[in-house]
């Protein structure tokens, strides 16, 4: 929040703050990288066991990269006056200390630690279920557990998967074709409530922030700059990407978004695009500059 809102609830000083290496290093962003200095990867890297790292889904390495960039940049430091946010390259001697969200448990019991720290989680899941127990999570030192996906449901399950088992299993088909099923928050929760899952508190919900942009809005982003201003675009509303009609889940919710867009269309008067199918990079930025809402 601003300054304005909340003055005096930020520390004020020079804080310093850690950020891991993938085993990997940070492949896929070479200028990125060298813009913001980052240390290349090494056998011995200091608490490499708090890194991202998913074989054969590198985007989600540079989620830890992406809050490294937040907390350097001179923007957030115009909202903190008085507050110096430093990267180090000793995570024992850091305030801050970024840490894969399943591995925080590891961080807090690591004998090396000799003080408190804040310790950011970071998750790394395409779902908004959570990674971290939330027994972790209520820790005094772990001050929030940051996602790239929405959190909007209170429920904690044994597992992400275990989460989509039980979507799956609470009838997911009657959602889909019914019209007159309740909403989706209204499944999802009773989904939940019948499982082996536990209700987050409001208090630990407040620990849980959706800040983390996408990998391919920071990869591609500038070059979508560009095009009329977004009155003047001719199409109203586009959906680009695959409906993934061989994932249930997955295929049950994009299909009902792709009914609905059509009908809004069709009620509306409105100008609508469906592209289901993987588009040229040259397609897909001219439709993105011609569209108000994507």
């Amino acid at each position: 929040p601003s300054p304005s809102r909340h003055p005096s609830a930020h520390p004020t000083g020079t804080w310093t703050f850690f950020t891991p290496t993938p085993p990997k290093g940070w492949d896929g962003c070479p200028a990125a990288c060298k813009e913001l200095k980052m240390p290349p990867a090494r056998d011995d890297a200091p608490l490499s066991y708090c890194a991202i790292d998913k074989p054969g889904q590198s985007y989600k390495h540079h989620y830890q990269l992406f809050v490294h960039a937040v907390l350097s940049s001179s923007r957030l430091h115009e909202q903190l006056p008085g507050l110096q946010l430093r990267p180090t390259k000793d995570p024992y001697v850091a305030d801050i200390v970024l840490c894969a969200a399943g591995e925080v448990p590891r961080l807090l019991s690591d004998p090396k630690r000799h003080r408190k720290q804040v310790v950011l989680a970071i998750e790394d899941m395409d779902s908004n279920c959570l990674t971290i127990d939330t027994k972790v999570l209520a820790n005094e030192e772990v001050a929030a557990t940051l996602k790239h996906h929405s959190w909007k449901s209170q429920w904690k399950c044994s597992g992400c998967r275990a989460q989509e088992a039980l979507l799956l299993k609470h009838n997911y088909s009657n959602y889909r074709s019914s019209a007159s099923t309740p909403s989706s928050v209204d499944m999802f929760n009773a989904a939940m409530s019948e499982g082996s899952c536990e209700q987050v508190s409001q208090v630990l919900s407040k620990k849980v922030h959706s800040i983390i942009p996408s990998h391919l809005t920071v990869r591609d982003g500038p070059r979508a700059k560009g095009g009329r201003g977004v009155a003047d675009r001719p199409i109203d509303i586009a959906f680009a990407g695959k409906l993934h009609d061989d994932y249930e889940l997955i295929g049950t919710h994009r299909g009902k978004l792709v009914k609905t867009l059509k009908g809004f269309a069709k009620k509306h008067g409105w100008k609508v695009r469906i592209e289901s199918k993987r588009m040229p990079e040259v397609m897909f930025l001219k439709l993105l500059r011609q569209t108000k809402l994507f």
